[in-house]
């Protein structure tokens, strides 16, 4: 599975509104298909009962 099944019909929010983002139509969130990235960034800090051996 790909973004472009979550795009069409869109469903990625709570609004589940079924658009077709890829063609540009907006969704009730108003968000188009263009992917916007809030934060990255790695994360070391968890407790090992989460993280595994493998962290």
């Amino acid at each position: 599975m790909d973004f472009q099944d979550y795009y069409s019909p869109c469903n990625l929010c709570s609004h589940n509104c079924g658009v077709n983002r890829l063609t540009g139509q907006r969704g009730l969130c108003g968000e188009t298909g263009e992917l916007r990235l809030a934060k990255a960034g790695l994360h070391f800090g968890e407790e090992p009962p989460l993280t595994g051996s493998g962290g």
